[in-house]
């Protein structure tokens, strides 16, 4: 058995059943079940839509929805957010909306957490009149990776806690 790193990922394999493993052809999977190339993929697919989760959130909070909606989602967009109407145009309108209300609020991305066709992002919200809210959004990706389904929570950081732990 030989052993290869590739991308930071052990991976030993029987270089009499797959001399292209040793030849440096990671690409392939056969008979071998050599299926850390699949598991790249996946790693390469789960970080891409954590990066456009955030980068639609990012966009559409930051005073610029249709742009969000036209880069990040998909062919349908079911809202799961009681205030907000279903569809790409009803986003658009709440978030516009959004935007001339509550001009100045920022948002920190404290973490985001991908799995399947899921991704979760935990925020720190901070509006005008210094409210600080926090939210977990989940958002559904299409094979294609775009944004079709949404559902949230939202919190206000209360003024004193029990436990003395952060919230985000």
């Amino acid at each position: 058995m030989n052993v290869h790193v590739h991308n930071n990922k052990r991976m030993q394999s029987d270089l009499a059943c797959c001399p292209a493993a040793d030849a440096g052809r990671y690409r392939h999977i056969n008979s071998c079940q050599h299926i850390y190339i699949r598991r790249l993929d996946v790693d390469h697919e789960l970080e891409s839509n954590k990066e456009n989760a955030i980068a639609f959130y990012r966009t559409a909070y930051s005073g610029d929805p249709a742009k969000a909606v036209e880069m990040y989602v998909g062919s349908e967009y079911i809202q799961h957010n009681p205030l907000v109407g279903d569809g790409k145009q009803a986003f658009i309108e709440y978030f516009d909306k959004m935007a001339s209300e509550y001009p100045g609020k920022e948002i920190e991305f404290v973490r985001a957490v991908a799995e399947g066709e899921l991704v979760a992002l935990h925020t720190h919200q901070t509006w005008p009149g210094n409210e600080e809210y926090i939210t977990m959004d989940f958002f559904r990706f299409d094979s294609n990776g775009k944004i079709v389904e949404h559902w949230d929570s939202i919190q206000e950081v209360p003024g004193e806690s029990k436990n003395g732990n952060p919230m985000y």
